[in-house]
Protein backbone atom coordinates (compact mmCIF):
# COMPACT_ATOMS: atom_id res chain seq x y z
CA UNK A 1 0.00 0.00 0.00
CA UNK A 2 1.56 3.73 -0.75
CA UNK A 3 1.51 6.04 1.39
CA UNK A 4 -1.65 8.26 -0.63
CA UNK A 5 -3.76 4.86 0.11
CA UNK A 6 -2.58 4.67 3.46
CA UNK A 7 -3.08 8.24 3.98
CA UNK A 8 -6.68 8.02 2.06
CA UNK A 9 -7.40 4.98 4.44
CA UNK A 10 -6.70 6.85 7.93
CA UNK A 11 -8.86 9.89 6.89
CA UNK A 12 -11.24 7.82 6.19
CA UNK A 13 -11.35 5.96 9.62
CA UNK A 14 -11.19 8.86 11.67
CA UNK A 15 -13.49 10.88 9.33
CA UNK A 16 -16.18 7.44 10.06
CA UNK A 17 -15.23 7.70 13.96
CA UNK A 18 -16.56 11.19 14.02
CA UNK A 19 -18.92 10.27 11.33
CA UNK A 20 -18.47 12.89 9.17
CA UNK A 21 -17.78 13.20 5.02
CA UNK A 22 -15.03 15.48 3.73
CA UNK A 23 -15.99 16.42 0.70
CA UNK A 24 -13.41 18.72 -1.64
CA UNK A 25 -15.71 21.11 -3.97
CA UNK A 26 -14.12 21.33 -6.94
CA UNK A 27 -15.21 24.64 -8.49
CA UNK A 28 -14.52 27.73 -10.66
CA UNK A 29 -16.86 30.04 -8.61
CA UNK A 30 -14.00 31.84 -6.56
CA UNK A 31 -13.25 33.85 -9.39
CA UNK A 32 -16.32 36.47 -9.45
CA UNK A 33 -17.56 38.24 -5.85
CA UNK A 34 -21.16 36.95 -7.83
CA UNK A 35 -19.71 32.74 -7.32
CA UNK A 36 -18.24 33.58 -3.99
CA UNK A 37 -21.61 34.43 -2.58
CA UNK A 38 -23.05 31.68 -4.49
CA UNK A 39 -21.03 28.97 -2.87
CA UNK A 40 -21.00 30.98 0.34
CA UNK A 41 -24.81 31.69 1.16
CA UNK A 42 -26.61 29.14 -0.90
CA UNK A 43 -24.72 26.65 -2.62
CA UNK A 44 -22.70 24.97 0.59
CA UNK A 45 -25.27 25.99 3.30
CA UNK A 46 -27.41 24.03 2.23
CA UNK A 47 -25.37 20.65 1.81
CA UNK A 48 -22.81 20.87 4.78
CA UNK A 49 -24.14 19.73 8.17
CA UNK A 50 -23.13 18.27 11.00
CA UNK A 51 -21.88 15.09 8.95
CA UNK A 52 -20.85 16.42 6.29
CA UNK A 53 -17.48 18.92 6.14
CA UNK A 54 -16.86 20.56 3.05
CA UNK A 55 -13.72 21.69 1.81
CA UNK A 56 -13.67 24.82 -0.30
CA UNK A 57 -10.63 25.42 -1.72
CA UNK A 58 -12.03 29.33 -1.68
CA UNK A 59 -12.30 29.39 1.65
CA UNK A 60 -9.22 31.87 1.85
CA UNK A 61 -9.64 34.16 -0.78
CA UNK A 62 -9.48 37.38 1.18
CA UNK A 63 -6.05 36.76 2.84
CA UNK A 64 -4.94 35.15 -1.04
CA UNK A 65 -6.22 37.30 -2.65
CA UNK A 66 -4.32 40.09 -0.50
CA UNK A 67 -0.90 38.50 -0.84
CA UNK A 68 -1.34 38.32 -4.72
CA UNK A 69 -1.81 42.26 -4.05
CA UNK A 70 1.39 42.63 -2.10
CA UNK A 71 3.22 40.69 -4.54
CA UNK A 72 2.58 43.02 -7.31
CA UNK A 73 3.71 46.44 -5.98
CA UNK A 74 7.27 44.13 -6.00
CA UNK A 75 9.17 44.83 -8.81
CA UNK A 76 9.14 43.05 -11.94
CA UNK A 77 11.97 40.00 -10.53
CA UNK A 78 10.87 39.71 -6.98
CA UNK A 79 7.36 39.09 -8.68
CA UNK A 80 8.47 36.33 -10.72
CA UNK A 81 9.73 34.67 -8.35
CA UNK A 82 7.08 35.13 -5.12
CA UNK A 83 4.20 34.70 -7.67
CA UNK A 84 5.84 31.37 -8.71
CA UNK A 85 6.34 30.12 -5.45
CA UNK A 86 2.35 31.18 -4.07
CA UNK A 87 1.01 29.49 -7.44
CA UNK A 88 3.12 26.31 -6.10
CA UNK A 89 1.46 26.81 -2.34
CA UNK A 90 -1.57 27.63 -3.94
CA UNK A 91 -1.38 24.08 -6.05
CA UNK A 92 -0.01 22.15 -3.47
CA UNK A 93 -2.55 23.42 -0.91
CA UNK A 94 -5.40 22.52 -3.41
CA UNK A 95 -4.26 19.02 -3.77
CA UNK A 96 -3.60 18.03 -0.18
CA UNK A 97 -7.03 18.91 0.39
CA UNK A 98 -8.29 16.96 -2.68
CA UNK A 99 -6.10 13.89 -1.13
CA UNK A 100 -7.31 13.87 2.40
CA UNK A 101 -10.53 14.40 1.08
CA UNK A 102 -13.30 11.42 0.99
CA UNK A 103 -14.64 12.42 -2.16
CA UNK A 104 -15.48 15.47 -4.50
CA UNK A 105 -18.34 17.14 -5.44
CA UNK A 106 -17.52 19.17 -8.91
CA UNK A 107 -19.28 22.03 -10.23
CA UNK A 108 -19.75 21.80 -14.22
CA UNK A 109 -21.51 24.93 -14.58
CA UNK A 110 -20.84 27.03 -17.93
CA UNK A 111 -20.28 26.83 -21.67
CA UNK A 112 -17.53 24.52 -21.00
CA UNK A 113 -16.34 22.99 -17.79
CA UNK A 114 -13.80 24.88 -16.02
CA UNK A 115 -10.20 23.24 -16.93
CA UNK A 116 -9.28 23.60 -13.57
CA UNK A 117 -12.14 21.90 -12.05
CA UNK A 118 -11.46 19.20 -14.94
CA UNK A 119 -8.03 18.87 -13.69
CA UNK A 120 -9.78 18.34 -10.37
CA UNK A 121 -11.96 15.29 -11.80
CA UNK A 122 -8.83 13.75 -13.22
CA UNK A 123 -6.51 14.00 -10.35
CA UNK A 124 -9.65 12.30 -8.05
CA UNK A 125 -10.20 10.08 -10.34
CA UNK A 126 -7.15 8.75 -10.39
CA UNK A 127 -6.81 8.81 -6.90
CA UNK A 128 -10.04 6.27 -6.70
CA UNK A 129 -12.08 9.36 -5.44
CA UNK A 130 -15.81 9.35 -5.66
CA UNK A 131 -16.72 12.20 -8.18
CA UNK A 132 -20.36 13.71 -7.48
CA UNK A 133 -20.79 16.65 -10.33
CA UNK A 134 -23.35 19.38 -10.26
CA UNK A 135 -25.04 21.03 -13.14
CA UNK A 136 -27.44 23.70 -12.25
CA UNK A 137 -26.66 25.25 -16.11
CA UNK A 138 -29.66 24.18 -18.38
CA UNK A 139 -26.80 24.44 -21.69
CA UNK A 140 -25.92 20.72 -22.70
CA UNK A 141 -22.08 21.15 -23.98
CA UNK A 142 -21.17 17.32 -24.58
CA UNK A 143 -20.04 16.21 -27.86
CA UNK A 144 -23.61 14.35 -27.96
CA UNK A 145 -26.61 13.82 -26.69
CA UNK A 146 -25.49 11.52 -24.49
CA UNK A 147 -23.85 13.30 -22.39
CA UNK A 148 -24.33 16.41 -20.23
CA UNK A 149 -20.91 17.99 -20.65
CA UNK A 150 -17.38 16.76 -21.86
CA UNK A 151 -17.04 13.02 -22.28
CA UNK A 152 -14.19 12.60 -20.74
CA UNK A 153 -15.16 14.47 -17.42
CA UNK A 154 -18.72 12.95 -17.60
CA UNK A 155 -16.69 9.64 -18.02
CA UNK A 156 -14.40 9.98 -15.17
CA UNK A 157 -17.48 11.05 -12.79
CA UNK A 158 -19.26 7.95 -13.77
CA UNK A 159 -16.72 5.46 -13.55
CA UNK A 160 -15.96 7.17 -10.32
CA UNK A 161 -19.49 5.76 -8.71
CA UNK A 162 -20.84 9.44 -9.20
CA UNK A 163 -23.31 11.05 -11.26
CA UNK A 164 -24.49 14.27 -12.21
CA UNK A 165 -26.98 16.24 -10.56
CA UNK A 166 -28.49 18.92 -11.75
CA UNK A 167 -29.83 21.00 -8.77
CA UNK A 168 -29.20 21.24 -5.23
CA UNK A 169 -31.83 19.90 -3.65
CA UNK A 170 -31.18 16.49 -5.91
CA UNK A 171 -27.48 17.21 -4.12
CA UNK A 172 -28.40 17.75 -0.67
CA UNK A 173 -30.83 14.53 -1.13
CA UNK A 174 -28.21 12.23 -2.62
CA UNK A 175 -25.20 13.31 0.54
CA UNK A 176 -27.90 12.35 2.58
CA UNK A 177 -28.15 8.88 1.61
CA UNK A 178 -24.55 8.69 1.21
CA UNK A 179 -24.08 9.54 5.29
CA UNK A 180 -26.42 6.94 6.18
CA UNK A 181 -24.09 4.48 4.88
CA UNK A 182 -20.99 5.39 6.69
Amino acid sequence: MDIYSSLKLCSLVLNQQEQTIKIFLANPLGFSEAGRFFLKEKFIPQIQNDKIRIINPWRNFDSDEKKIQEILKKDANEQDHELNEFNEFLGDRNESDLRSSDMVIAILDGVDVDSGTAAEIGLAYGLGKKIIGYRGDLRQTGENNQVQINLQVEYDIKKSGGKILNSIEQLSEYLKNEVEHI
